[in-house]
C-alpha cells in the first residue's frame, strides 16, 4: 500500500511539472489551408520515393466482386 501511495505521489508530481502544450516559443498554424501536400521538390519526397516496381502479384480491380471475395475469404 505504501509503494502504491508513493508511486501515485511521484506520478502526480511529474504530471504537474510537465509544461503544457501551449508553452511553445513559436506559433503554429492550425489550418492546413489550401495546400495540404508538399511540393515535388521538397526533401520528404526523397525519403518516401516510390520505385515504380510492383510486388509481382496481380490484384483484382478495386470494387470488383473478385476483390470482395478475396477479403471475405481472409476474414473467415
Amino acid at each position: 500500500m505504501l509503494l502504491a501511495s508513493l508511486l501515485l505521489a511521484a506520478c502526480t508530481v511529474l504530471a504537474v511539472s510537465v509544461p503544457t502544450s501551449d508553452a511553445h516559443d513559436h506559433s503554429v498554424r492550425r489550418s492546413l489551408g489550401g495546400q495540404w501536400y508538399h511540393e515535388p521538390d521538397h526533401p520528404v519526397h526523397n525519403l518516401f520515393r516510390r520505385s515504380g516496381q510492383t510486388d509481382g502479384i496481380t490484384y483484382p480491380a478495386v470494387g470488383s466482386l473478385s476483390e470482395y471475395m478475396l477479403h471475405c475469404i481472409r476474414i473467415i
